[in-house]
C-alpha cells in the first residue's frame, strides 16, 4: 500500500469525509454456512473506488468474512486514481484470471470500471455470475463537478493524483455531465452487457452531511457524495438504506456501528435469492 501525501489528506477529507450516521439492517435470514456454500462456487472480486490505493481497511469486513467462511476472494489491483477506461483493463484481466465463476463486489468508482469492463469485453459476460454495485455514481456526482471546477482544489487534485500515479481522467470520469453522456451513449451496450447478469444496487442516503454541504450549493438526497438516483443502475433492483455515507459502508468509521459484515451477508442472500 501506497503511504499517502498530506495533500492528499485534504483532498480526501473535503471530497469524502461525512458526519458519521447509523444504519439499521436487518439481519440475514440465512446461516453463515448456508450462505457459504451458495458463494463457494465462485470467487468475488472486489474492485474499490477512487482514491482506495492507500486503504488497507477497505472491504476489510467483508473480505475477512469471505475468508473465513472458505471463499476464493480477490481486491482486484487497480490503479484507482486512473481513469475508467484504464482500469477496466485491469478488472477485465482478474475476471479472465479467475479459475471460477465470478462475483463482483464494487464501491463507488469501482462500479463505473466494472460497467466498462462489461460494455468493452463482452467474451468475460458468462463468467460473471453476479454483481452488487454498492454507492456506485453511474450519473456522476457533484461533489467531483465542485471539486474540478473549483480553481483552488483542482491544481490541488492534479498534484496529488499525479504523486500517486493516477491523473486527472479519474476525477474526470466521475462528473456528472460526462456520466450522463456515457450513461446515454451506451443505453443499449448495458443493457445488453447486464442481461444476464443478476445484478444488485446498494443505493445510500443519510439525512444531512457537512463536507456534501460544502461543495454542493443543492440539497440532493445522497450518501454523501453520491445522490440516491445516480447509484441506480437503469432497470436493475436496488436496496436502499439509511444512514451510511460514502466511506461508512466499506469501512470502520469512528463514531458509527454500522455493521458491514451483516450488511454484506444481506446483499448476497438477496442476489442469490
Amino acid at each position: 500500500m501506497k503511504t499517502i501525501p498530506v495533500v492528499s489528506e485534504i483532498v480526501l477529507a473535503a471530497m469524502l469525509i461525512c458526519m458519521p450516521a447509523i444504519a439499521q439492517d436487518t439481519p440475514a435470514q440465512i446461516s453463515d454456512a448456508e450462505l457459504a456454500a451458495k458463494v463457494k462456487p465462485y470467487t468475488l472480486l472486489f474492485v474499490p473506488g477512487f482514491l482506495s490505493d492507500f486503504q488497507a481497511a477497505y472491504f476489510a469486513d467483508q473480505i475477512n468474512w469471505a475468508k473465513s467462511n472458505g471463499i476464493d476472494t480477490l481486491r482486484v489491483a487497480i490503479q484507482s486514481e486512473n481513469s475508467t477506461a484504464q482500469n477496466s483493463r485491469t478488472v477485465a484481466s482478474a475476471v479472465r484470471k479467475s479459475s471460477k465463476p465470478v462475483i463482483m463486489i464494487t464501491h463507488s468508482k469501482g462500479g463505473l470500471d466494472t460497467l466498462d469492463m462489461l460494455i468493452k469485453y463482452p467474451d468475460l459476460r458468462p463468467k460473471i455470475k453476479g454483481w452488487i454495485a454498492m454507492q456506485a455514481p453511474f450519473f456522476g456526482s457533484p461533489v467531483a463537478d465542485r471539486v474540478y471546477a473549483n480553481p483552488a482544489l483542482n491544481p490541488m487534485t492534479h498534484i496529488m493524483l499525479e504523486i500517486l500515479g493516477g491523473n486527472m481522467g479519474s476525477l474526470n470520469s466521475l462528473r456528472v455531465a460526462v456520466r450522463t453522456r456515457y450513461m446515454s451513449k451506451n443505453a443499449a451496450s448495458i443493457s445488453s452487457a447486464t442481461a444476464d447478469i443478476s445484478v444488485l444496487c446498494v443505493v445510500y442516503w443519510v439525512k444531512k452531511t457537512s463536507a456534501f454541504s460544502m461543495l454542493s450549493s443543492k440539497d440532493y438526497k445522497s450518501d454523501g457524495v453520491v445522490p440516491v438516483e445516480s447509484q441506480k443502475l437503469p432497470d436493475k433492483p436496488f436496496i436502499e438504506i439509511e444512514g451510511a455515507d460514502h466511506l461508512t459502508a466499506i469501512r470502520s468509521t469512528p463514531g458509527t456501528d454500522y455493521n458491514r459484515e451483516t450488511a454484506f451477508k444481506n446483499f448476497l442472500n438477496t442476489l442469490f435469492k
